[in-house]
């Protein structure tokens, strides 16, 4: 198990096409898609820093437009995907580079969540999985925590999600989740239109 905070490894997931924003993602990843004149990515790089974590303990995984992350920050380490398998299977192929536990956060996400409290709660369930939400283990708040036997739960033959594939697979073996459920933290789903614009009217 991991010994020390300096230890842990984050991973934001960047990889997706992101369809639903299209003709943005054509030429612009979801992540850097600027909100008052900030980039998704960058909230979420700004708050690992307030927690004390920084390169290269931030891990990226890119797969569209892969080249634009490269040129926007160096304040990261980079995983790049060979194809999109799932935000699953992009964890289980770099494994051996994650803390146990370790975090994962959604790269289309905004939050203000206090990543001590987060790790706190994980440690204290003693459960394999924690989900950040404001209602339940599938309508999250886009950050996770999992010991490293989640893994192991991970086929790497097929493509497979946290949220639609692992989530409920560690259920169906009878792995509790822990929620993290409070609305003192808010996030932003960029994900779609709609959760854009809601974004940046609470940014501007």
């Amino acid at each position: 198990m991991m010994q020390s905070w300096a230890d842990l490894k984050v991973v934001i997931l960047c990889a997706g096409l992101g369809e639903r924003l299209k003709p943005i993602t054509d030429y612009l990843p979801k992540p850097l898609i600027e909100i008052n004149g900030k980039s998704i990515l960058q909230y979420n790089i700004e708050l690992l820093h307030h927690f004390g974590i920084f390169k290269p303990n931030i891990i990226i995984s890119i797969f569209h437009l892969n080249y634009l992350f490269m040129e926007y920050t160096k304040e990261v380490v980079f995983a790049y995907q060979k194809n999109l398998a799932g935000t699953a299977v992009a964890l289980k192929r770099i494994e051996r580079w994650l803390s146990d536990p370790f975090i994962v956060m959604n790269g289309d996400t905004i939050t203000n969540l206090n990543i001590q409290e987060l790790l706190n709660a994980h440690k204290q369930a003693g459960n394999m999985a924690t989900v950040f939400t404001h209602h339940d283990e599938i309508h999250t708040g886009g950050t996770y925590i999992f010991d490293k036997k989640a893994l192991s739960y991970i086929p790497q033959d097929k493509v497979y999600s946290i949220k639609d594939d692992l989530i409920p697979k560690l259920k169906k073996e009878g792995q509790d989740i822990t929620l993290f459920k409070t609305e003192n933290y808010y996030y932003f789903d960029i994900g779609t239109f709609e959760g854009l614009e809601k974004a940046k009217e609470f940014f501007e």
